[in-house]
Formats: structure tokens, sequence, C-alpha cells
């Protein structure tokens, strides 16, 4: 066989010649005024996605304040409780146990 013979899989290189025949037909083919008007919106949008430009209102955020609920807020919020709120909440902690 020609497989044993050159080491080539014919089936595989019959598909891929397959596969790039319809890729030319496609890109060279004369498509209806209606067809090339969607491909061309499809390729905008591509670009749009691949592109980071249309993100550029995303950097007006970076300049505001981290928000008010973040971790070091609570725990900042929680030192300024009063002493007797602090042991309200202890004995309630230890009546459940």
């Amino acid at each position: 066989m020609l497989l044993d013979e050159v080491g080539i899989d014919l089936l595989a290189l019959e598909q891929r010649v397959a596969r790039l025949e319809k890729q030319i037909r496609m890109e060279f083919e004369e498509l209806p005024p209606v067809v090339q008007d969607l491909k061309h919106q499809v390729d905008s949008f591509r670009k749009k996605l691949e592109t980071t430009e249309h993100l550029s209102w995303l950097g007006f955020y970076k300049e505001l304040p981290p928000p008010l609920s973040t971790e070091a807020c609570r725990r900042l919020q929680y030192r300024r409780k009063s002493e007797e709120e602090k042991r309200r909440v202890r004995d309630k902690f230890f009546s459940i146990w």
C-alpha cells in the first residue's frame, strides 16, 4: 500500500485538501449583497470584541475610591462599637453554646 511505502494517510490528506478547497471557495466566491453586508457586520463585531478600545469608559471607574463595604471598613466599624454592645454580642454568643 501507499501508506506503508510513503508514510502518508491518503484519507487524511484528501480531507485536508477538501477543507482548503472549501475555504478558498468561501473567500473568493461572489456573495449576494445581503450576505456581504452580514459578513461585514460579523467581521466588525469580531474586531470590536478582540480590541479594548470600546472599553475605554471602564477607565473612569479606576479613579473611584474603593467601596465602603470592604473588609477593612467592616473591621474598622467593629472597633468603633461601644464596649457595651460588644459585651451584649458576646453574651448572646455564649448563651447559644
